[in-house]
């Protein structure tokens, strides 16, 4: 079997190298002159899967380590009988940290309690069902809208999108980019909506860049409408538009599930998923060494005493998910050319809050940080 690669995935290397002859090759750079003679495909969304590139190659199965599909033409590779698999939830985690260690950031610098918030979730698939335990593990009122899951299948209570927008302090989307259906999402926040939004609103987006319309979200902006914004995701990325990324909050490259729990969970479900298709069993170590074996966390565990608060919590989260060294990083280096590929290759080893072993004295600030996802130690002094 020969097997091309995205470079991004170059870590897991030789997992692969024990199934077939092994190519590394940019993401974005594979076109249908790189498949002469491959069998297998790995992938991640930078590379866009159209009926034109797959047709006339001998390629059996394609896997994706993304959460998303966006990127796949699937009625084509159902049409050349392509084997495809993609790793949804896989980085729940790390998003939901992501958006968690975004909104401590802001409430220390802005000196509000998030508690005292409401927080829309919009699109309540995998990510948006962990983030929303996890804010209603710190006592966060949420207000949740995704007309794909039916009302009467989960425990959930289901607002409107209009009622959403007009009553959330905080608005967050994860939802998959689609263009077609009952419920597009393409533009979901035009200008229309960004309006509506509440003054002093944090807008949140790390699903696709188009799900929000970047140039009148761009637009308001420049209006002066008292919004702060959060984006991991861009349209037309890598070439964002500057400007909004310096009229934001805060600004990434499209990393915030790019933790190494989440790379690694991601990879391994395509690689099992193509064992299973070739027919072979290949014996990995267990997920918990397979973390350490590629970062091992700096910090083996820290004690904190006391009562719990919302800036222990922002101290904990910014031990291994600092937002802000993320945000300079990328202001810092994306105006040379192609530094947003080159920011996401590159991206810090980040762990997620599961690594870091955290003991308290405090019986229910240990509780509390075991629910959003820390490795919490209860001891009594």
């Amino acid at each position: 079997m020969n097997i091309l690669i995205d470079k991004n995935l170059s870590f897991f290397l030789n997992w692969f190298e024990k199934l077939g002859i092994t190519k590394l090759i940019d993401g974005r750079s594979i076109i249908k002159s790189k498949l002469k003679n491959i069998d297998i495909l790995i992938i991640k969304s930078t590379t866009n899967i159209t009926e034109d590139l797959i047709k006339n190659t001998q390629i059996k199965f394609i896997g994706s380590a993304t959460s998303g599909i966006d990127h796949v033409d699937l009625i084509s590779l159902k049409k050349k009988q392509i084997n495809f698999h993609f790793s949804p939830g896989c980085n729940s985690i790390s998003v939901a940290e992501y958006v968690l260690s975004s909104l401590l950031y802001l409430a220390e610098r802005d000196k509000f309690f998030l508690i005292k918030k409401t927080v829309g979730i919009i699109g309540m698939g995998n990510i948006g069902t962990c983030l929303n335990k996890k804010l209603h593990a710190l006592g966060i009122k949420t207000l949740l809208y995704d007309p794909f899951v039916k009302v009467d299948s989960c425990r959930y209570t289901w607002t409107s999108l209009d009622t959403l927008i007009k009553n959330s302090d905080i608005l967050t989307l994860h939802v998959p980019l689609t263009t077609h259906g009952l419920y597009p999402t393409k533009h979901l926040i035009d200008e229309k909506i960004l309006l509506k939004l509440p003054d002093n609103c944090i807008l949140i987006n790390t699903s696709r860049g188009s799900v929000i319309d970047n140039l009148a979200l761009l637009n308001i902006l420049r209006l002066g409408k008292p919004i702060k914004v959060v984006l991991d995701v861009w349209e037309n990325e890598p070439l964002i538009c500057l400007e909004l990324l310096s009229r934001i909050d805060i600004g990434t490259p499209h990393i915030a599930g790019h933790s190494i729990e989440g790379k690694i969970r991601s990879i391994l479900v395509i690689f099992n998923k193509l064992c299973k298709f070739l027919g072979k069993k290949i014996k990995l170590k267990p997920i918990s060494l397979i973390f350490d074996e590629f970062y091992k966390s700096d910090i083996d565990h820290i004690s904190l005493f006391g009562k719990y608060t919302q800036s222990k919590i922002y101290l904990l989260s910014n031990l291994i998910n600092n937002i802000l060294y993320d945000d300079n990083q990328f202001r810092s280096y994306i105006n040379k050319k192609n530094n947003f590929d080159k920011l996401r290759e590159f991206y810090r080893h980040r762990r997620e809050w599961s690594s870091i072993r955290v003991k308290t004295n405090n019986l229910y600030f240990s509780s509390v940080l075991k629910k959003i996802g820390f490795n919490s130690i209860h001891e009594k002094k």
